[in-house]
């Protein structure tokens, strides 16, 4: 999906949480925009039809210094056109439902 490389001819300037800042060799970039220490968002539409999407993420590092992120993977899609919607029972539905369980475990 996406294009996800290391920089090996370049240095990167990165702040750290403390304030303090640092450079680092080798940064990666995603279709060829630098990273910084800061999510960032990227978007990516799929022309394909299914019922099961698998997200997969395969790094391969050469130093104890790599460190790669996700958060907050939103995925969206439109409902196929044989999806039946279910109504939600009202409260009266749930009620008796419960009530009619009390009396059959009483017995």
């Amino acid at each position: 999906m996406f294009n996800i490389q290391t920089e090996n001819s370049k240095e990167m300037q990165y702040i750290m949480a403390s304030g303090k800042s640092v450079t680092f060799q080798d940064p990666l970039s995603i279709d060829g925009q630098l990273m910084t220490n800061e999510f960032a968002t990227f978007n990516r539409g799929i022309a394909a039809t299914g019922n099961t999407l698998a997200l997969r993420l395969r790094v391969k590092a050469d130093s104890g210094s790599e460190i790669f992120g996700l958060r907050n993977i939103n995925i969206f899609g439109e409902a196929a056109s044989d999806v039946v919607n279910v109504p939600e029972p009202d409260h009266r539905a749930i009620f008796l439902c419960a009530a009619l369980g009390l009396l059959l475990r009483k017995r």
